[in-house]
């Protein structure tokens, strides 16, 4: 049997096996519109963002750790802590303007929240900021 033969072969048992046919496979889900999201579904879409970001700063990828938890902050900017985990984010990034920018954010509006580990967050948040005060 040559190699057409078997590929043809191939080919008509793959699309006679039921539960094969192409049309059925469905595509990826797309991106819901956050303007359409009501607002539990922009928090619960949000944490799950939050956990990948989680997942990339463990392995230190900080750029799209950075990129996340900016995605998961903008679907619940309410949230606190996401600015904070931003900011950390961008600052192992090397991206200072943005690590200000969210730090500042956080320390200025985390006391008013019931921020996990606020106690520890603001003084790192401060330490940053200055750092990033003296590097300019």
């Amino acid at each position: 049997m040559n190699r057409i033969s078997q590929i043809s072969i191939s080919l008509v048992l793959s699309l006679s096996l039921p539960g094969i046919a192409l049309a059925e496979v469905p595509p990826p889900p797309a991106a819901q519109d956050p303007a359409t999201m009501t607002e539990e579904q922009k928090l619960q879409r949000a944490k799950e963002i939050y956990f990948e970001a989680e997942d990339m700063a463990s392995q230190e990828k900080w750029n799209e750790a950075v990129a996340l938890y900016d995605q998961a902050y903008h679907l619940a900017p309410g949230k606190h802590g996401f600015a904070y985990k931003v900011g950390i984010a961008a600052w192992n990034a090397g991206m200072c303007p943005k690590a200000d920018q969210y730090l500042k954010h956080f320390v200025k509006y985390a006391d008013s929240e019931k921020a996990k580990n606020k106690e520890e967050r603001i003084p790192e948040a401060k330490r940053i900021l200055g750092e990033i005060a003296v590097q300019g």
